[in-house]
């Protein structure tokens, strides 16, 4: 495959990438006070912001520069992306309590949540990217086009879950509680596995 068809590839694997349950975990705890789904999709769209930056600026360090990343980076990283997501399943589950009004967090907040987010795997996926593709100057444009590519996947997947969320939030019932509840126990969950599986390798 010649280098720029490679890199253009990098924008559906950025969309795909968007989909992976802690991601969708950690942005629908953040999309519980929103109003609409164009409200939500704009969370998303800071998520994939701060996403793209951390993930970004170890890619490119790898891909043109060489640098190595040690095992004991991406696993710390995994630790931090851990702790994130059961802290915030807690406080979704204890019915956001804690949050601030829906337009004061709705760019420092997500942005935070995918700089860390960005930094586990980043490593991974740029290394590949430079082992696969031989320029540098197109291992750089996959690279972009990867995080371009998992900031509209996650816009797109946020804006099409906004909708139940929206729903429970507005109709209070048994089916309602459990969908407003989902996001809190998949992100303490994935949380769990993620964090266990860092600590101990193979486990999970």
């Amino acid at each position: 495959m010649i280098d720029p068809a490679a890199a253009l590839v990098g924008l559906g694997l950025g969309f795909t990438h968007a989909t992976e349950p802690d991601h969708v975990a950690a942005v629908t705890t953040l999309i519980r006070r929103e109003t609409g789904a164009v409200q939500a999709a704009r969370v998303a769209m800071f998520w994939g912001l701060g996403h793209a930056g951390s993930f970004l600026s170890v890619g490119l360090c790898i891909v043109v520069i060489g640098l190595r990343v040690p095992a004991s980076f991406e696993r710390a990283a995994d630790i931090l992306v851990a702790s994130m997501l059961v802290a915030l399943g807690v406080r979704h589950l204890s019915n956001g309590a804690a949050l601030a009004h829906p337009h004061s967090a709705n760019r420092r907040q997500p942005i935070a949540i995918g700089l860390l987010h960005g930094l586990a795997g980043s490593a991974t996926v740029a290394l590949l990217a430079a082992t696969t593709i031989q320029s540098r100057l197109w291992a750089s444009v996959y690279l972009a086009l990867f995080g371009a590519g998992t900031m509209l996947g996650m816009a797109v997947l946020t804006f099409v879950l906004a909708w139940p969320i929206t729903w429970a939030e507005r109709n209070k019932g048994r089916v309602s509680r459990w969908v407003l509840r989902a996001p809190g126990l998949l992100s303490v969950g994935l949380g769990l596995v993620i964090g266990v599986e860092a600590l101990v390798p193979g486990v999970v």
